[in-house]
């Protein structure tokens, strides 16, 4: 998928690198990770879906929190600077834990401006799509 969206390139790579990463290490030395780029009309979704042990529902409320970590050696900072990151880009950030292994990251950005335009004019020339989701438990959303 190719998009444009707004903001700083160094400063979102982090934030992929940084979800990458800890969905690698939490899946010890085996494991999936799948990163599934999706594009909607005035975004896009980067998931990240690794096939670990996944996160206790009630440590998931706290794993943007600064100084909460669950690694021997972390400080707890790396999900709280993504957070701060990607909110600072007006976008969002979704964990969903689910029970019996396995998390999802979903990273939501706003495209660029002239890019959203095109996709405004593409979408209203199309039928509406209307699409669903589930509720999963362990599932919140960071973000505006």
């Amino acid at each position: 998928v190719v998009c444009a969206i707004s903001g700083d390139r160094s400063q979102i790579r982090q934030v992929f690198l940084n979800i990458a990463k800890n969905g690698i290490e939490a899946m010890g030395e085996q494991g999936e990770l799948s990163m599934v780029v999706t594009r909607r009309a005035t975004s896009i979704d980067v998931v990240f879906d690794d096939k670990g042990p996944g996160i206790e529902p009630d440590k998931v409320a706290r794993i943007f929190e600064p100084f909460y970590t669950t690694k021997e050696s972390g400080v707890g900072m790396g999900l709280a600077i993504c957070l701060r990151i990607i909110t600072a880009h007006d976008g969002t950030v979704r964990v969903t834990s689910r029970e019996g292994g396995g998390t999802s990251m979903t990273v939501r950005l706003p495209v660029a401006q002239r890019e959203a335009a095109r996709a405004l004019e593409a979408s209203l020339a199309q039928p509406p799509v209307i699409e669903g989701e589930g509720v999963v438990e362990g599932e919140l959303d960071y973000g505006t």
